[in-house]
């Protein structure tokens, strides 16, 4: 049986603007994941042309950024103590491990894109200590977790490794850890990132880096001069102190479906820009039709904003709230990521 997607997905936005409660909500995303798993393979290109494809957390198969967006997030300038954690360049013991946790709504609103992320870097103000670090790791995973708590155990399922190095050799300033392959972040769960280093010959004493203080519990830690700290994954640091101060950072970022970074997002003869936006986007249609209805939805299915469009290139003020969202204009629909 052939399925016209194109009426498919006109249905389903014409229940999402009837949805009254969440129950319903409940109830249409079933109906919609039903519908869709009945079009032949041969209909999945035009899905994919329309961007309505899930984008799934994990390491990337086409490997990195061509031109990443370097983000930061976080602006304090206070610095870990030379004996104090969290230090991600730590030495005060011989070897630690960290993990540090980032919500999708911050990231979003610091401007990372659904996608890839290829790079992280951490800014070391002095050195205090050693300048080798051994064995190197960086991990990462996508998380429904909101808040580390500190006498709960290390989170150690489902890590991906995205950077290893026998040696890490520091300097002050940003140092950037480049990913072979990208980590692939869906835009909407939060994320875990574990650092870990292994023994240093002796201790000295910990870096100083620039940390943001959290509302939330975002970072946790344990460090050894005995036992191998990336080897605790059961281990629960017991440290309730400096657990909201969060180590500053930088991600390399760029949209997965375009893996190219560049602002302007194409979907089947719709072009949108800027792309991110801080609330006013221009469309640009490339049909026969002078007037389109638009609709804009947010990632929970619900309609937002709506609206007429009344020539194949207008411009619309948005007036959202930071987030990703779709727009759809007819059987057409791309992501919008709003940055206030």
């Amino acid at each position: 049986m052939v399925l016209n997607c194109s009426k498919i997905f006109t249905q389903l936005l014409f229940y999402i603007k009837r949805m009254k409660n969440q129950l319903f909500t409940f109830y249409f995303i079933i109906a919609a994941s039903v519908a869709l798993a009945q079009i032949k393979s041969s209909d999945i290109v035009n899905l994919k042309n329309t961007k309505i494809s899930s984008i799934a957390c994990g390491l990337s198969t086409t490997g990195s950024c061509s031109a990443p967006n370097l983000i930061a997030i976080g602006t304090g300038t206070n610095v870990n103590p030379s004996t104090s954690y969290p230090a991600i360049y730590s030495n005060w013991y011989k070897n630690a491990r960290h993990q540090i946790l980032y919500l999708a709504s911050e990231l979003a609103a610091a401007g990372v894109l659904p996608g890839k992320i290829s790079s992280i870097s951490w800014n070391i103000i002095t050195i205090n200590g050693t300048t080798t670090y051994p064995n190197f790791s960086i991990k990462m995973k996508c998380t429904n977790e909101i808040d580390l708590v500190p006498t709960s155990p290390f989170d150690s399922i489902g890590l991906t490794q995205v950077y290893f190095t026998p040696n890490s050799n520091i300097t002050t300033g940003w140092n950037t850890y480049n990913f072979q392959n990208a980590y692939v972040w869906d835009g909407v769960s939060n994320l875990l990132i574990d650092v870990c280093t292994d023994f240093t010959t002796i201790y000295t004493n910990n870096s100083s880096s620039p940390y943001t203080a959290t509302s939330f519990n975002s970072v946790k830690w344990v460090n050894s001069d005995i036992t191998q700290a990336c080897g605790l994954n059961s281990y629960s640091s017991g440290y309730t102190t400096n657990t909201t101060y969060r180590p500053n950072i930088k991600f390399g970022n760029c949209d997965d479906l375009t893996s190219t970074g560049e602002q302007i997002k194409q979907t089947a003869n719709l072009i949108i820009y800027p792309n991110p936006t801080s609330g006013e986007i221009t469309l640009n249609i490339d049909d026969s039709n002078n007037a389109h209805e638009y609709s804009v939805y947010d990632q929970l299915g619900r309609e937002v904003k709506n609206g007429k469009l009344q020539s194949n290139k207008s411009t619309i003020n948005l007036d959202l709230q930071s987030g990703l969202y779709f727009i759809a204009i007819g059987n057409r629909v791309a992501k919008i990521q709003v940055i206030n």
